[in-house]
Order: structure tokens, then C-alpha cells, then sequence
């Protein structure tokens, strides 16, 4: 198995996450688990946290997975075994693999929507409170191969995220929404249409809109242009390019695929799973 951390051990992690606190425990060589930091140190979750606020440094760390295990209910079978990552601003991962290989499980797993048996997510180097999960969610957005709207129109959908206490601060901007629906070929009109109308290559693009209006830094893709129209695909391919594009070194993502063509144009980090192991990564020009 390949630990997918980009040349940085976990040792040298889990120390720089005691130089955020500026202390280290005394069990820090021992076996103890090292995100149970904050209990040894005796932080309540606000003085630990977590760093929620976007625009960070180029190249910098925004979300690793560290040993993470998933098992069958049974425990029988091993879905996830000991995956590493680590995604970086400027990042754009491709995932790749056989159905069933585990690539969703683990899209699901470091966005905190299905819990694991061993390991721990962190983001920015920071383990993720229960509490700050709705917060990490703002950073991070996951979004299904299926998308996911509510009753109402177009415009609707777009602004209900407002409605919702992460958004509190923040308010829907018609200009920057008519911006990216105009990269996939949609205007004014659209913003009208009943979301029970929409094609499913149209909903996918509000609720990738939906998403991107909020400026997030990591998008975690589980096959969102699976079973669309070549047209739709290059508007979704394009909509999300130049979102990246945006702020190359700051913004990524990690993007499920079983399209070869589509990987290349995607990725410039290429990454396998098997078995529920990540055990290639490539660049994009090299043989995935």
C-alpha cells in the first residue's frame, strides 16, 4: 500500500500539530493515538478548534485522511485499509478505480458524512470537533453523482443556502451567480425554471452552483458528470476548471471518475484504489 501523503510522514504531521497548541505531551513518542491531543491537553473544543476561514496559503495542507479503516458492520471485510491523504491547495486529484473499490466510501469518509473505525480527518492540520462539522462542510463540499435539489425554483435553491446559520455573515449575490451559470451556457431565464423541470445534467449544475457561490476551498466530486450529455459534461468540466482556476494554488479538489479522458483533463495528481487501498498515484501525463 502507498501512503498517499506527499512525502510527509506522519510523524513529522502529528508534531506540527502540537507546535498550532505550542506544547507537546508527554506520550507524544508513545503509541497513544496522536489526534487525542486536545484530551491529554485538557482544551475545551474552542482554545483546540479548528480553522474554518478560507484564503489560505498556496501549497498549503487542507485536508488529510490519516490511517483511515472502515469494516463492514460484521467487521468482516475490510472496505477501507489504512488509507493516507493529502490534499493540497492547488491540488486537482483524480480518483480512480473499479466499482466497489472504495473511492465513494472515502469521499463520504473525509467529508464527515460516514464515520470510519480507525483514523482521523483533519483539516488544515486540525482535527475536525463534532461541533465545527458544519463549518468544515463550508470548506469542504461534497457533492453526489446524483444531485440533490429542494421544492421550488432555480433561484430558490440558490438562495436558501443563505437561510442557514453558517451563511448568516454572508448574502446572495445575483451578479456572481449569473457569472457561473453563464460559463455553462444558463441565464436569467433559467433562474425561473421549477427545479422539477431540470434535466439531471441541469440540476447538477445548480447544485454545483449552489455550492461554488459560497467560494469553498476543497470540492470533493463523487462522479458529478456521470451518465451526462458530452455537452453537459464540458459546461460542468468548465464551470469547475475555471472556479479553480480562480485560485490555483489555494482551491482544490478531489474528483471520482471512471472516464480516462476526462481523469487527464481533470487531474494533475492521479491516484488508484483497489481494494480499498490507494496504491498508485501518477501525474497526469504519466500512465495512471
Amino acid at each position: 500500500m502507498i501512503c498517499q501523503d506527499s512525502g510527509r510522514s506522519r510523524e513529522t504531521t502529528r508534531r506540527r500539530v502540537f507546535d498550532i497548541v505550542g506544547q507537546a505531551p508527554d506520550w507524544l513518542a508513545s503509541e497513544v493515538p496522536w489526534w487525542r491531543a486536545r484530551q491529554s491537553l485538557g482544551g475545551a473544543s474552542g482554545e483546540f478548534g479548528i480553522l474554518v476561514s478560507g484564503g489560505g496559503m498556496a501549497g498549503d495542507d487542507l485536508l488529510q485522511g490519516v490511517d483511515l479503516v472502515r469494516r463492514t458492520g460484521d467487521g468482516g471485510r475490510v472496505l477501507l485499509d489504512r488509507v493516507c491523504l493529502t490534499v493540497r491547495g492547488g491540488d486537482r486529484v483524480a480518483l480512480v478505480g473499479e466499482s466497489g473499490s472504495g473511492k465513494s466510501l472515502l469521499l463520504r469518509a473525509l467529508s464527515r458524512l460516514d464515520g470510519v473505525d480507525e483514523g482521523v480527518v483533519l483539516w488544515r492540520e486540525q482535527p475536525i470537533e463534532a461541533a465545527f462539522v458544519p463549518s468544515f462542510r463550508c470548506r469542504a463540499m461534497y457533492f453526489p453523482q446524483r444531485a440533490v435539489l429542494l421544492e421550488g425554483t432555480v433561484e430558490e435553491n440558490l438562495r436558501r443556502p443563505f437561510a442557514l446559520q453558517e451563511h448568516r455573515l454572508s448574502e446572495y449575490d445575483p451578479e456572481r451567480v449569473l457569472k457561473l451559470l453563464g460559463r455553462c451556457h444558463r441565464g436569467e431565464t433559467f433562474l425561473k425554471q421549477s427545479s422539477r423541470e431540470l434535466s439531471g445534467g441541469e440540476a447538477q449544475i445548480v447544485a454545483l452552483v449552489r455550492g461554488l457561490q459560497l467560494q469553498p476551498d476543497l470540492l470533493l466530486l463523487d462522479e458529478p458528470t456521470a451518465a451526462l450529455d458530452a455537452k453537459t459534461t464540458h459546461d460542468i468540466e468548465s464551470l469547475l476548471i475555471d472556479w479553480h482556476a480562480e485560485a490555483p494554488q489555494a482551491r482544490a479538489w478531489v474528483w471520482v471518475t471512471h472516464d480516462s479522458a476526462q481523469t487527464r483533463r481533470v487531474g494533475n495528481r492521479i491516484l488508484t484504489m483497489k481494494h480499498g487501498q490507494l496504491v498508485e498515484t501518477s501525474g497526469a501525463d504519466d500512465p495512471a
